[in-house]
């Protein structure tokens, strides 16, 4: 992508979470999707906190997501 496509996106997100969660303004695509996955556990975004085994795993795929991909 452009490096305007790359400031769309990010504008678009900050845009998306700051509707979210009012005057917060999320933009590390990790967090994002931490902060949406907690906000709206009816949606099952997340395994269950009570799931420590399950928790961890996705803990671990979201860290490495944003580390690697896109690097």
């Amino acid at each position: 992508p452009t490096l305007v496509g790359q400031l769309i996106f990010v504008f678009i997100f900050k845009l998306l979470i700051k509707q979210i969660d009012g005057e917060d303004v999320i933009y590390e695509s990790g967090a994002i999707c931490l902060a949406l996955a907690e906000r709206f556990p009816e949606k099952n975004l997340a395994p269950p906190v009570t799931n420590t085994k399950a928790r961890s795993q996705y803990y671990m795929w979201i860290v490495y997501a944003t580390a690697t991909i896109g690097s």
